[in-house]
């Protein structure tokens, strides 16, 4: 039981994390001035968190199935996330970049939401 509560605390921790990373990235986005280099290197910080770290411990939990679905948004999220920054990196046009902008924040409001319902699962 130790072990599983162990583990558990584990999950819940780097989960902590990771929002920590996408909160961070989230200001990022809202500044008026983006800096691109950094936008990147944050998203791909917490990307490495979520796949090395986050996603093995969720796929060798007990409850597997039962977050199944939240790995596959959270995945899918990230990857069109990924697209946002590299389409921001190279945007010259302001408006591309205010629309850019808007699609990240969007999805990191929407991947903020998965990982809500991902700590109430493990929760459960």
């Amino acid at each position: 039981m130790t072990a599983k509560m162990d583990s558990s605390a584990a999950e819940v921790d780097v989960l902590a994390h990771f929002v920590v990373l996408l909160e961070g990235l989230q200001s990022q986005v809202q500044s008026a001035n983006v800096n691109g280099r950094s936008l990147q290197q944050q998203f791909l910080q917490a990307q490495q968190l979520y796949q090395t770290q986050l996603l093995p411990m969720l796929v060798d939990s007990p409850a597997a199935e039962r977050f199944m679905a939240y790995q596959t948004e959270i995945n899918r999220a990230l990857r069109l996330l990924g697209l946002d920054v590299a389409f921001l990196q190279s945007a010259k046009n302001a408006l591309t970049i205010q629309k850019r902008q808007a699609q990240m924040q969007q999805r990191l409001k929407t991947l903020l939401e998965f990982c809500q319902g991902l700590q109430t699962a493990m929760a459960e």
